[in-house]
């Protein structure tokens, strides 16, 4: 084996591990608790609005209200 060979053999093995550790890493991340809880708060907001869209106008009027006080 010349000196050739061995050079590219250990950058492949390198580039190789470097590769993997970055897609391991990437698995591992979750998300911060505080930007799930702002999401799961305005996916709630959405459900809300959505609900009030639906109903009749005095629904609608109460609904709102409703939103207006909670913010």
């Amino acid at each position: 084996m010349d000196v050739f060979t061995m050079v590219a053999i250990i950058v492949v093995f390198g580039t190789t591990t470097g590769v993997i550790t970055t897609y391991l890493k990437g698995r591992q991340q979750r998300p911060p608790e505080e930007l799930v809880e702002r999401i799961q708060k305005l996916e709630r907001r959405v459900g809300e609005l959505e609900d009030a869209v639906t109903n009749e106008e005095r629904e609608l009027r109460r609904r709102f209200a409703e939103l207006d006080a909670a913010s």
